[in-house]
C-alpha cells in the first residue's frame, strides 16, 4: 500500500489537498483542532474563528470525537506551527490500511485463503471509492463498510444479539467519522440485510441501540445545529434550512452515469465523483467468484446488495432511488447517490478475493477460455485507442492508463494461459493485480493545486503577524474571492465569515453595518490599493491590502448600562475555544455585559451567572451594580454534548460486553461462528 501510494508516503510534491475543499475548508478544520490539542485543550466544541463563532461539534464534517482524528491532533506541528503535508499524506494512507485490515477480517471469516484476504484488503483499500476519494472524513466513513458487511452477514446466519451489537457500532463509528453520505446508504444495507432474515426484528433493535449510543456523541449536537443553521448543498441551490428537504433535482446532478460500469475496468471513466474502479483482473476475478459459489447464500447476498447499491448509485436514471428519497426518512440529505458505489465496489472486490481462490481449482479449459476472453477485449481496447490517438495526434500520448489497463488484460490472459500450474497461476493473477492498482493514483502536483496551498504555508504569515501586533480587538473580514480559504481557523485569527455552514439568525443580518458593529470587525483585507478611498496600514508580501475601519472595537466585550452614561471597565481574554474569562470593573449601575462571541444554546457562566443572547447574535449576561471587581468564567458546553458522552460511554460499554459475552461462549467451548462457510 506504501508503493500504491508512493505519492502521498514517499514523495513530497504531491498532496491530496490539492482542490479547493480541502485547501478552503477540511485543512483550516484540522489545523485549528491540532492547535487546540497541542496546546492542552483537547476536544474544541467551539469555532471562536468563523462566522463571529459558532459551534464546531455542530459541524458534523469535523468529527471531531472520531478516533482516528486525535492521532493526527497528538502528532507534533511542524516547525512553523502548521500540520505537515507529510504527515497528512501517511495518515490518510494509515486511514486505508485500517480499511484494508478490517477487509482482511472480512474474507477470513468467510473462510477464504490468506493470500486471498490480503489481496482483497489491497484492492479494498487501494482502488474504487475508498482508493480514490481525497476527502479524509468521507474515506473515514467508508473503510468502515468491510465490518457492517461482516456482522451483517453474521446477523443474517445466526441472530445474535453480540452480533447486532457490532454491527450497530461499526455504523456508529463511520457516522463519527464526519460525513453522512456513505454512512446513510450503509444504514440502507445493514438495514436490508437485518430484515431479510426471518426474524431480523430481534437483532434489529440492539443494532439501532448501539448504533444511536456510539454516534450520539455526535447526533445531538448535529441535529441542534441543524435546526437554526443553514446549509449549502452546491449545484447553485439556494442554502437550506435543517428542516428542508434537498430537492430531488440536487439529487439528479450528483447521480453516477450508467456508462460510468465501463469504469469498473477502464480507469477514469466515471461521473459525480465517485471512482468505480477495480481492473480487468478484479473484474474477472469477481466473475469467477460469482459462477464458482453461486450455490451459496452468501454469494448471493452479496451479489445481491452489489446489484440493488447499483441501482441506487444510478438515482435518477431508475425508479428505485425515487421510491427511497420519498419513502426513505433522511435520504434526501445524504443527496448523493452515486455514493452507493462504496458500499458495491466492496462487494465486487469481496467476489474477486473469493474468486481468486478458485484460480486454483479452475480447469485449464475454463482458464484457457477466460484468457482469449481478456485477449479480445484488450485487443479491442488498445484498437480503438491508436485509432483515437492518429485521429489526434497531440493526444497520443494521454491515453496511457487505458492502455495500461488493456495490457494488464494481456498480462492476466497470459497468465492464466501459460501458467498450468494452478498454484502458479494463483499467485500470477494476484501479482498483476496489485502491481495494476499500484499504478492508479490519483493525487496530483497540480499548479492550481500548490498555488491553493501557498498562502496557508508561509504567504498570508505576515499579514498574521500584523494583525497580532494591532492594540485591542481584532476580527477581520474580507472578500471571499480574494482570499477563500477558511483565514481564522488556519492562523488562529478571528474572522467574520467563513466557508462553512452558519446559523440562520447570523447569516439573515451578517451583511448589515451594525451586525458588523456588534461583532467589532476593525480590519478589511483587499486587493484593491485603494479601497473605499481608504489607504491601507499594511500591505503584504504577495499584494493584500490592510485596512483599519473606523468601527474598530477597543475590546472582546462591553457593557450596555441599564442608565445612559454609566460606563463600566470590562476586560475579556479568550483561553481557548469556547472558553473566556471576564473581568468586570466596580460598577455604579446595574446592566448587561456582551461578548462579541455567537451566541448559542451551549454557553453557561460560573457561579449563579445566567448567559442570554444579546440580540440574538451576542453572548450576555447580566450584572449588578457593585464596588468590586466581577470575575465570569464562560464556557461553551451544551447540554447534547454533555448526554451525548455519557450515552456514547454506554454504547462501548455495550461493545466492550458483547465482546466479553463473544469471548465466553468460545471459551465454554460454544460455536463462535466466527467463520461463515460458502458451502
Amino acid at each position: 500500500m506504501c508503493g500504491a501510494f508512493w505519492k502521498l508516503t514517499l514523495s513530497g510534491d504531491y498532496t491530496w489537498a490539492n482542490q479547493s475543499d480541502m485547501a478552503d475548508q477540511v485543512l483550516p478544520w484540522l489545523q485549528m483542532q491540532a492547535r487546540e490539542w497541542q496546546s492542552g485543550r483537547p476536544f474544541p466544541l467551539w469555532d471562536p474563528y468563523q462566522w463571529g463563532g459558532q459551534s464546531l461539534v455542530g459541524q458534523l464534517q469535523t468529527a471531531v470525537f472520531y478516533p482516528w482524528n486525535w492521532v493526527l491532533y497528538l502528532w507534533p506541528l511542524g516547525p512553523d506551527g502548521s500540520v505537515s503535508l507529510r504527515v497528512l499524506g501517511w495518515w490518510l494512507v494509515l486511514a486505508r490500511f485500517t480499511g484494508a485490515a478490517f477487509f482482511y477480517a472480512l474474507v477470513r471469516d468467510l473462510g477464504r485463503s490468506r493470500l486471498a484476504a490480503v489481496f482483497g484488503g489491497v484492492l479494498f483499500a487501494c482502488t474504487g471509492y475508498v482508493g480514490t476519494t481525497e476527502w479524509p472524513q468521507v474515506v473515514n466513513g467508508a473503510i468502515w463498510f468491510p465490518l457492517v458487511l461482516l456482522f451483517g452477514l453474521r446477523v443474517l446466519r445466526y441472530g445474535r444479539w453480540t452480533d447486532g451489537v457490532f454491527l450497530g457500532s461499526s455504523l456508529g463509528m463511520a457516522l463519527l467519522a464526519g460525513h453522512y453520505q456513505v454512512p446513510a446508504h450503509m444504514l440502507l444495507c445493514a438495514a436490508g440485510l437485518v430484515l431479510a432474515r426471518l426474524r431480523g426484528w430481534r437483532v434489529a433493535p440492539w443494532v439501532a441501540v448501539s448504533f444511536v449510543l456510539l454516534a450520539a456523541v455526535q447526533l445531538w449536537p448535529a441535529r441542534e445545529f441543524w435546526q437554526e443553521s443553514l446549509r449549502w448543498i452546491g449545484n447553485g441551490a439556494a442554502p437550506l434550512t435543517g428542516s428542508q428537504k434537498v430537492p430531488f433535482a440536487v439529487h439528479v446532478a450528483d447521480s453516477l452515469d450508467p456508462v460510468s460500469l465501463t469504469g469498473v475496468f477502464v480507469p477514469r471513466i466515471y461521473t459525480a465523483l465517485a471512482n468505480p474502479y477495480l481492473g480487468f483482473a478484479g473484474v474477472v476475478l469477481a466473475v469467477f467468484g460469482l459462477a464458482a459459489t453461486w450455490r451459496s447464500w452468501v454469494t448471493r447476498v452479496v451479489a445481491g446488495v452489489a446489484l440493488v447499491f447499483v441501482l441506487v448509485s444510478f438515482g435518477a436514471a431508475t425508479w428505485l432511488y425515487g421510491v427511497a428519497y420519498v419513502l426513505v426518512p433522511g435520504l434526501d440529505k445524504a443527496r448523493h447517490p452515486a455514493a452507493a458505489v462504496a458500499i458495491w465496489h466492496p462487494c465486487l472486490v469481496l467476489l474477486a478475493a473469493i474468486g481468486l481462490d478458485w484460480v486454483r481449482r479452475l480447469r485449464v479449459r475454463w482458464r484457457s477460455r477466460a484468457a482469449w476472453v481478456l485477449f479480445a477485449f484488450a485487443g479491442y481496447v488498445l484498437a480503438v485507442t491508436i485509432y483515437l490517438s492518429l485521429a489526434e495526434p497531440p493526444k497520443t500520448f494521454g491515453r496511457n492508463e487505458q492502455t495500461m489497463a488493456a495490457f494488464t488484460a494481456l498480462l492476466l490472459g497470459g497468465a492464466l494461459l501459460g501458467f498450468r500450474n494452478p498454484r502458479l497461476a494463483f499467485v500470477a493473477v494476484a501479482l498483476i493485480e496489485v502491481s495494476n492498482v499500484a499504478g492508479y493514483s490519483y493525487f496530483s502536483k497540480s499548479a492550481q493545486g500548490w498555488a491553493m496551498l501557498d498562502p496557508l504555508y508561509g504567504q498570508d504569515r505576515d499579514v498574521v503577524e500584523f494583525l497580532r501586533r494591532e492594540p485591542g480587538f481584532v476580527r477581520v473580514d474580507f472578500d471571499r474571492g480574494e482570499i477563500p480559504y477558511n483565514f481564522g481557523d488556519w492562523w488562529g485569527v478571528a474572522q467574520y465569515q467563513g466557508y462553512m455552514g452558519v446559523r440562520q439568525a447570523m447569516f439573515e443580518r451578517v451583511f448589515a453595518a451594525e451586525t458588523k458593529a456588534l461583532f467589532g470587525v476593525s480590519h478589511w483585507i483587499s486587493k484593491s490599493p485603494g479601497w473605499e478611498g481608504k489607504q491601507p496600514v499594511f500591505t503584504s508580501a504577495r499584494g493584500l491590502y490592510v485596512y483599519r475601519l473606523d468601527t474598530k472595537a477597543e475590546g472582546a466585550a462591553f457593557f450596555v448600562p441599564s442608565v445612559a452614561g454609566c460606563e463600566v471597565k470590562v476586560d475579556a481574554r479568550m483561553q481557548g475555544a469556547g472558553r473566556w474569562r471576564v473581568e468586570v470593573g466596580p460598577r455604579a449601575c446595574a446592566g448587561e455585559v456582551v461578548l462579541r462571541d455567537g451566541w448559542d444554546s451551549g454557553w453557561a457562566g460560573s457561579a449563579a451567572t445566567t448567559v442570554r443572547p444579546y440580540q440574538s447574535l451576542l453572548v450576555g449576561f447580566p450584572v449588578q451594580a457593585g464596588t468590586e471587581t466581577q470575575w465570569v468564567g464562560l464556557r461553551y458546553r451544551p447540554r447534547a454534548v454533555t448526554w451525548g458522552v455519557c450515552l456514547s460511554c454506554l454504547g462501548v460499554v455495550l461493545a466492550a460486553y458483547a465482546t466479553w459475552t463473544t469471548r465466553r461462549r468460545v471459551g465454554a467451548g460454544r460455536p463462535a461462528a466466527t467463520r461463515t462457510p460458502l458451502h
